[in-house]
């Protein structure tokens, strides 16, 4: 987490609700870090935050990618990169169910797996990521040297491209001004074009169960966390829902166990045990639900 005085740390109000709607204290958390919720959508706003300078460079960090913990960005997404490709893979299935073609755009595209597997299913793609870290490494794929921005989503509408698809898959949750930033998406899809969105969901089972140590209850990285009617607020009008699925994903056993072990002492010892007695499991890959919500939505 980087270095942070409470003078810096801004407030934040709901953004789908019109301005002084009331926000209920939810959690707090180290330096002067707190969950907030919106009385009148639901929205969780962490509030305060980091300034959004700051917090575009804490994303471009070198670290982010491979900072060894799980608490920061990805502890190894290339060690990773095979449960994050079987995720995308099937993941893009469904994409393929509403476009099966065209040109796709992945915002947060990473080190470029969701790109790598859409372009094997004929798609033509496009990414941006802010981290010059994951730029470097998606631009070295095969058929993507030139097709990635270093930036945001308006370096690409600066570009000129239009597509068919969008994806963003764990990232709507770090954007500071939602509104916006989906107005530019409407922009960016040409006439059908569909808007894939993966977020955590505050509504699921697993953020139920964990309660405040729900695994995206994450700082200073998640700045809204939604659930499926607020959601559809912020899509509205200019997209509209066409489908949403209780998200899950691919992850190794060690990756699950840590998740585990988080949520009370008495699992961290049970966990711990499994491991000890079973230490193969820490590199078997399990599919298991993520507590994150899939919105495939369509452009009005």
């Amino acid at each position: 987490m980087p270095d942070v005085t409470q003078s810096e740390l801004q407030f934040a109000g709901c953004p789908l609700c019109e301005a002084g709607t009331s926000l209920d204290p939810l959690y707090t958390f180290d330096r002067g870090f707190g969950y907030k919720v919106c009385r009148e959508c639901g929205l969780y706003i962490l509030s305060p935050r980091l300034p959004f300078d700051r917090a575009r460079e804490y994303y471009r960090s070198g670290e982010y990618y491979q900072s060894g913990n799980h608490d920061i960005g990805y502890a190894a997404y290339e060690r990773d990169a095979p449960c994050h490709r079987r995720t995308f893979r099937k993941r893009l299935e469904m994409v393929r169910k509403f476009h099966p073609g065209g040109k796709l755009l992945d915002v947060g595209c990473g080190y470029g797996y969701l790109l790598e597997e859409a372009r094997n299913m004929g798609y033509d793609c496009f990414g941006v990521d802010v981290s010059p870290e994951a730029v470097a490494r998606a631009r070295k794929l095969p058929g993507h040297e030139d097709r990635i921005w270093e930036g945001t989503i308006e370096t690409v509408r600066a570009s000129g491209l239009t597509v068919d698809v969008i994806c963003m898959t764990d990232l709507f949750e770090h954007i500071y001004e939602p509104r916006d930033f989906l107005g530019v998406c409407a922009e960016l899809l040409n006439p059908g074009g569909i808007l894939f969105l993966v977020t955590p969901d505050t509504g699921s089972l697993l953020r139920r169960f964990s309660g405040r140590h729900w695994v995206s209850l994450k700082v200073p990285e998640h700045v809204y966390l939604y659930n499926k009617q607020n959601l559809s607020r912020a899509l509205s009008p200019r997209f509209k829902m066409v489908a949403t699925f209780r998200a899950k994903q691919y992850g190794y056993g060690y990756f699950l166990f840590e998740r585990l072990a988080a949520l009370h002492p008495i699992a961290r010892v049970a966990v711990r045990t499994v491991q000890y007695v079973f230490p193969a499991l820490d590199r078997k890959m399990f599919y298991v639900t993520s507590g994150s919500i899939i919105v495939l939505a369509r452009k009005e």
